[in-house]
């Protein structure tokens, strides 16, 4: 027989594993169905094209980040060339919550290694976070597709006729939401 030890790990291993298969046994039957709509209500690409996944084409062909609307940030840094910097972070996350009226929250963010931003921030040890609106939709192509290295940001912002402040030599836009 099997030790009372090791039947509870088989109940444990099981009652973990369900939940899973119940998940890819949805994702199947969404597929199923969504397979038998006209391509034109599914969203799926004529055959032979790329596809990607059982889920992802139940929900219209799209992939996860492709239908997630998330926060849009700008990260700022200190840049000892040209004062400032800033790109677009939209891999942030919370890491831990201010317990105390003081205290201050902590944040973590996601960016690409060799980077006028990543170089700055590890240099320094300091951001500012800034939390971007729909307004600021125009600043995208500037500040997530262009590298720092090649532009000075701030300048380009300021040609623009946006408003920049600036915060311990870190530069921010003033109409940020938080």
């Amino acid at each position: 027989g099997m030790t009372p030890a090791r039947a509870r790990a088989r109940a444990r291993a099981t009652t973990a594993l369900l939940p899973l298969l119940f998940l890819l046994g949805t994702a199947i039957a969404f597929s199923l169905a969504a397979e038998s709509l006209p391509r034109r209500i599914r969203g799926g690409r004529p055959s032979g094209g790329v596809r990607r996944g059982v889920a992802a084409r139940a929900v219209g062909g799209k992939a996860p980040w492709e239908m997630v609307s998330s926060p849009v940030y700008s990260v700022s840094t200190r840049d000892a060339e040209r004062g400032g910097n800033m790109n677009i972070a939209t891999y942030v996350s919370a890491a831990s919550l201010a317990k105390t009226p003081g205290a201050k929250k902590c944040y973590s963010v996601a960016l690409f290694k060799d980077t006028k931003t990543h170089f700055n921030a590890k240099r320094d040890g300091e951001v500012v976070l800034q939390l971007l609106s729909r307004r600021h939709a125009s600043l995208v192509s500037l500040l997530g597709k262009q590298s720092g290295n090649d532009i000075d940001k701030i300048v380009t912002l300021k040609s623009q006729g946006v408003q920049i402040e600036w915060l311990r030599g870190m530069p921010f836009l003033k109409s940020f939401l938080s």
